[in-house]
């Protein structure tokens, strides 16, 4: 997800959520910083450029305390993460929102900083392998934590780091799905599947307040963002209100924010990936070796075939020898 698509600004609160914390980069050269992005990143970037004068960047910050800007508080962020990288030489790969917005404050003598959107990940080529950092910065949300994974074995070098730093849910809802990985999952999984957990620092405390300034910039500067930037006051009102929601949800210690890294220490004889489209025909073999009878395609997409359906394969290198295929149920 980048800051390109277009979302409904009215129809699906949640993107709100997903799209505050988003990094994204403005030009600071432009009249109006907000022109090229899309809602509601752009009410954002206008509110903090009325309220500090610059928005050079749309992320957390992390504030040491209720004085400091929010450019402060995100240079806070910055340097927490640089502090946590190994000295040079060093190869990085940033999978963000919008490759180069940290590559740029990564760069320094000896270190090799390559960028990659989300859209990307899954289709990036395996053969440029052996980065010491793989770096998720408030974009691993946006992505299976299976293709995290499985896609930082394969691109790492043999002890190699996989950081991923922004928003987990920190307890299981059971009410909805949220669209946060639940962090104690993804710790377990990088676990399982090879990685050790060398850190796990909670910033939560110190993130929040991201929320409390973006309230208090919106609500300062509320008539001239409806204004400048043509809105329907609604738009505003459900993205004040999902804010607030989600700043509970941190109060209540149901969301947090987090830095994790892991270090790469064996590469596992299975991998755990989702079964894609175009290997079912390796399903079906597999489907015909254990129950002796075939699965016909007809079969699998009344049983499998729902959106609501998620299927995962245990593969040993190419070859299929495990299935799991689930289908939601509400109840």
């Amino acid at each position: 997800m980048t800051k390109s698509i277009n979302h409904n600004p009215i129809q699906n609160t949640q993107h709100y959520r997903q799209t505050t914390h988003a990094t994204a980069s403005i030009t600071a050269a432009s009249s109006s910083p907000s022109e090229a992005l899309a809602f509601p990143f752009n009410i954002y970037a206008h509110a903090l450029h009325l309220h500090e004068g610059i928005a050079s960047d749309l992320h957390f910050g992390l504030f040491q305390n209720d004085k400091i800007s929010m450019r402060t508080a995100q240079q806070s962020t910055h340097e927490l993460l640089r502090s946590k990288l190994p000295p040079s030489p060093c190869r990085i790969l940033e999978v963000g929102i919008d490759s180069g917005t940290i590559s740029s404050l990564l760069n320094q003598p000896g270190y090799d900083v390559s960028g990659i959107t989300v859209d990307m990940l899954e289709i990036f080529n395996n053969e440029a392998k052996g980065f010491d950092i793989i770096l998720f910065k408030e974009s691993a949300q946006y992505i299976d934590q299976l293709v995290i994974i499985n896609k930082a074995l394969d691109l790492l070098s043999p002890s190699g780091q996989l950081i991923v730093m922004g928003e987990f849910a920190l307890k299981h809802n059971t009410t909805h799905l949220e669209n946060l990985h639940l962090l104690k999952n993804m710790i377990m999984l990088a676990e399982r599947s090879g990685f050790e957990l060398t850190e796990n620092l909670d910033l939560s405390a110190l993130a929040a307040p991201t929320f409390d300034y973006l309230l208090q910039a919106i609500a300062t500067y509320r008539q001239k963002l409806i204004r400048d930037l043509f809105l329907n006051p609604e738009q505003l009102t459900q993205l004040e209100q999902s804010n607030r929601a989600n700043r509970e949800k941190y109060t209540h210690g149901e969301y947090g924010y987090a830095l994790l890294r892991f270090r790469k220490k064996t590469t596992p004889q299975w991998r755990l990936q989702p079964l894609k489209e175009n290997q079912k025909h390796k399903l079906f073999d597999l489907f015909k070796k254990t129950f002796n009878h075939t699965m016909t395609p007809a079969t699998w997409q009344w049983k499998y075939g729902a959106n609501a359906s998620h299927a995962l394969g245990v593969w040993r290198r190419d070859k299929l020898i495990a299935h799991y295929g689930g289908v939601a149920r509400q109840i």
